[in-house]
């Protein structure tokens, strides 16, 4: 079983190494510095809205391909993904609001003479 990376300060830079059993270096991942770690593209996509004001903070998880997808979408709207999402979840959460209203005048208008009656 391979041991934990294990993060070395050297002054310059900083490196991620394995140690054997009797404390030797076994692997140093030279191109694997903390920066290299930083750089990889997340996959997680966080909405950024301040908590203070009512509002929260959701995280959610996307596969490769669906984050690809969202950024190309992104990309294509002149925007950052997160300003995507915000803008589509809450039109999509509108949206109940207004079939709900629509469903109800239908109701009202079908049941017109019966409400009269009823009165």
């Amino acid at each position: 079983m391979a041991s934990k990376r294990e993060l070395i300060d050297t002054g310059t830079d900083k490196r991620y190494v394995r140690r054997d059993e009797k404390g030797r270096f076994t692997d140093v991942d030279v191109s694997k510095s903390l920066s290299q770690d930083r750089r990889k593209k997340a996959k997680t996509v966080a909405l950024k809205v301040q908590g203070d004001q009512g509002r929260d903070t959701f995280t959610i998880k996307l596969s490769s391909e669906r984050a690809s997808k969202l950024q190309e979408l992104a990309r294509e709207a002149g925007t950052s993904p997160e300003d995507l999402l915000q803008t589509q979840v809450e039109s999509w959460l509108s949206q109940p609001e207004a079939v709900f209203e629509e469903a109800a005048r239908y109701v009202l208008k079908k049941n017109a003479e019966l409400y009269r009656r009823l009165a």
